[in-house]
């Protein structure tokens, strides 16, 4: 903003200039103690109006603006994402993210899906209640032995999917955490077959384990668990994604099915 003409009919209003440095490297001028790469400085300068036109907000002195200007400056200090190269955009850090909300005129901007469930979390944490309730009021699946087999050959299965879209994501250098930035888009291994397999294999090794216990609850209530991975999660990834790759992305949904 600095270095801008105020424009008349702004002299109600008060001022603010942002500056941000969002470099992935070390910031420059620093000194033997410089800040760990990937460390964002954000700068907020909140002045009083300006009524001269001819003059701008960044050529203005304190004196000729007539009071002192608030300055209020936060340090984001953020490594890259364990699973990316990329850095995490701040208001998903440790950013005081309730500071910057009460700041008028402000958006964050993220860099990921706006994703606030953990997918695994949002498939176990329901089996385990479920278990308890196989203890309590036993709902059971008969089969013995033989379902016994079949859910340890689907639990292995699930693993065994997931650590295959781990590694194949891995290779091509883009992250598995779906709130961090996706550097491109994976057509490869089992995302040929299927735009979600770590997603799959959740569920895989979801009905395994029903199997395992030999009980109907978790089965019942699969239903619901795959409706708000629909509506929380992957929705809302594949916005993220085609607001990112554009056709691209698009092409590749028309090619490959949503589960499988």
């Amino acid at each position: 903003m600095q270095g801008a003409a105020v424009q008349p009919g702004h002299h109600q209003r008060s001022v603010v200039e942002l500056a941000v440095d969002v470099g992935g490297g070390e910031p420059r001028g620093a000194g033997p103690d410089r800040e760990p790469g990937g460390a964002q400085i954000l700068s907020l300068h909140r002045q009083q109006p300006v009524n001269n036109r001819n003059h701008t907000v960044g050529r203005r002195t304190q004196q000729q603006l007539g009071c002192q200007p608030t300055v209020v400056t936060l340090a984001l200090h953020s490594r890259p994402g364990r699973y990316s190269n990329h850095a995490r955009d701040p208001s998903q850090g440790r950013c005081p993210e309730t500071l910057l909300h009460r700041l008028p005129g402000l958006v964050p901007v993220s860099t990921g899906a706006q994703i606030r469930l953990i997918p695994p979390v949002v498939y176990f944490a329901p089996f385990s209640v479920t278990c308890v309730l196989q203890w309590w009021r036993p709902c059971t699946i008969p089969g013995g032995d033989a379902l016994t087999v079949a859910g340890l050959a689907l639990v292995a299965g699930g693993i065994g999917l997931m650590l295959w879209a781990f590694v194949t994501l891995r290779r091509a250098n883009t992250t598995v955490i779906p709130w961090e930035q996706v550097s491109a888009i994976v057509s490869t291994g089992p995302f040929r077959f299927s735009r979600n397999p770590i997603y799959l294999a959740d569920a895989i090794t979801y009905v395994g384990g029903s199997l395992l216990i030999h009980s109907w609850w978790p089965l019942l209530i699969l239903p619901g668990i795959v409706l708000v991975m629909r509506r929380k999660v992957i929705d809302r990834e594949e916005r993220y994604l085609t607001e990112r790759f554009g056709d691209a992305y698009l092409e590749y949904q028309l090619s490959v099915r949503r589960w499988l």
